[in-house]
């Protein structure tokens, strides 16, 4: 693909510009920004506008180096220096939060829509490879990090101050078939539009993501206090133990005694059939429901109950749903979460659990 220099060095004023901003042909005044050589400006009607060096001021002995993605970034920084005042366009940013296990999830708003006009900008020296160009911006003393790159992969956990990222992807295919100027194309990136603009990091995602752990935390308390209810079994009234007054009515004592044995047990049998047969999917994302969130909370070793297998925290000294206090150790990852429904199932972790508890709060 024949390269099409967008934008010159005026000579006169050191500044760069592009071909509608000057004279046409061998008159613009204007050199290479990478080579030095003298350029022409071409106002055609076939092609976009653009550059081109002056005959016989390259040759394969003297080639120029220019190249399209870094010009972008030589272009960027003087129209961000040069525009500094305008308003810059930032969209809004939310993130999704989200236990391991995926049972409790959020989409928390970071920060909405804005405009801010910044006071200072300081670019970083730019090396003769790069891929993509960081831009310091600066209002009344909080920095956004601007990265201008093409369609770059960025780790969050490197950001310390709030980061977009600005894709220049698709600029050198707009610039030749829309035959744009590329000083608006860019300037429309940068700062007059939001859909190439991507949040990286804001340092309002740790409030969030802290209080998102204080609502697993309540939630956790909450299904606790459900399962307790659930797991407690009371005898009803109707089958409370009743003595005749009358010796004489001994037999008929016997009776009723024998006949309110056999409906206690019974009902208590048929409470546990029950909850075995319509709580052990509520009691499975009980246990893993748990183990994600003590993963959640920074857990990677955590104690298992030989009795219900719920899981708890290593310092823990007894069960918080059957208060056994026979544990094993068993440990956290992200392994550990793959599948985790359908391992859970295969081992019985549920039924198990479920038959473990009425016979614990049986004995109390």
């Amino acid at each position: 693909m024949e390269v099409l220099i967008p934008f010159a060095m005026q000579v006169s004023s050191g500044k760069l510009v592009t071909p509608d901003e000057v004279e046409n042909g061998e008159n613009c005044g204007c050199k290479c920004p990478a080579c030095d050589a003298p350029m022409v400006a071409k106002q055609g009607s076939v092609k976009v506008w653009h550059f081109a060096h002056k005959p016989k001021s390259v040759s394969a002995d003297k080639p120029c180096s220019f190249n399209f993605r870094r010009g972008c970034f030589w272009l960027a920084r003087q129209l961000i220096t040069d525009s500094l005042k305008e308003p810059l366009k930032l969209p809004d940013y939310h993130i999704s939060l989200n236990d391991p296990a995926g049972l409790n999830s959020k989409l928390e708003l970071v920060t909405t829509a804005s405009a801010p006009v910044f006071e200072l900008v300081h670019f970083q020296p730019m090396p003769q490879h790069m891929s993509s160009d960081n831009v310091e911006l600066t209002l009344h003393g909080h920095k956004l990090m601007l990265i201008l790159g093409f369609n770059i992969q960025h780790s969050k956990s490197s950001y310390k101050d709030a980061t977009v990222f600005v894709d220049l992807t698709g600029v050198e295919q707009e610039y030749r078939q829309h035959k744009r100027s590329l000083k608006a194309i860019l300037l429309d990136r940068i700062f007059h539009q939001t859909t190439a603009k991507k949040w990286l990091y804001h340092p309002n995602e740790k409030k969030k993501k802290d209080q998102f752990a204080i609502y697993l935390k309540a939630a956790d308390a909450e299904r606790a206090l459900r399962a307790q209810e659930r797991f407690t079994f009371q005898p009803s009234n109707a089958v409370a133990k009743v003595l005749p007054k009358s010796e004489a009515d001994q037999q008929a004592k016997e009776q009723l005694q024998t006949k309110v044995q056999l409906q206690t047990k019974t009902q208590l049998l048929t409470k546990e059939q029950i909850s075995h047969s319509v709580d052990i999917e509520e009691r499975l994302l009980d246990l893993i429901g748990q183990a994600a969130r003590l993963f959640t909370f920074g857990h990677k070793m955590v104690l298992q109950c030989d009795n219900c297998y719920y899981l708890s925290p290593p310092d823990a000294t007894s069960c918080q749903y059957c208060q056994s206090s026979k544990f094993c150790k068993i440990g956290l990852s992200d392994e550990y979460f793959k599948d985790i429904k359908g391992k859970y199932l295969r081992v019985g972790y549920a039924q198990h659990s479920l038959k473990a508890l009425p016979k614990t709060n049986g004995t109390h």
